[in-house]
């Protein structure tokens, strides 16, 4: 639904929320092209927009968009650009992962990783390993039942 600006002719503007998730879609694609001077002009305001529940969602279906392979190396500030914006979105979702975005995210935190050095991989699970959301075996049991239906 667009909405019209007053005195500005047929000129529409996005509602607030697809704006928002339109800048987290460019963020996260400024950031798998290595644009990160681009991602970092967003970056604030798509740590703000993970807030919202649809952002935390689409910011999950993104990441797999990304998702080639069991395995993606990324580059050092891609790599962190990403584990802030997982972290963001944890943090603010429940613990009892009632939006499916802690299992969305199981997936993907061993999907994207970075070279530390020769043989040594990181991988994002190790940096948002912290939530409480991992604490808890109703998730567990959840995220069990719902990979083996």
């Amino acid at each position: 639904m667009a909405q019209q600006i007053a005195g500005q002719g047929n000129h529409t503007m996005l509602p607030n929320s697809n704006r928002r998730l339109n800048v987290l879609r460019n963020c996260i694609t400024s950031i798998f092209e290595n644009k990160i001077s681009d991602a970092k002009k967003t970056f604030p305001a798509v740590i703000s927009a993970l807030k919202t529940k649809q952002a935390r969602i689409i910011l999950c279906e993104e990441l797999a968009a990304h998702k080639i392979g069991n395995q993606v190396l990324l580059e050092h500030s891609q790599f962190d650009m990403v584990v802030r914006l997982m972290n963001a979105a944890l943090q603010d979702d429940s613990d009892m992962d009632e939006h499916g975005v802690a299992f969305a995210m199981l997936p993907l935190s061993t999907t994207f990783g970075r070279k530390l050095s020769a043989g040594v991989i990181q991988y994002v699970y190790t940096l948002i390993q912290d939530h409480a959301v991992w604490q808890n075996s109703q998730f567990w049991e959840a995220a069990f039942f719902a990979l083996v239906q």
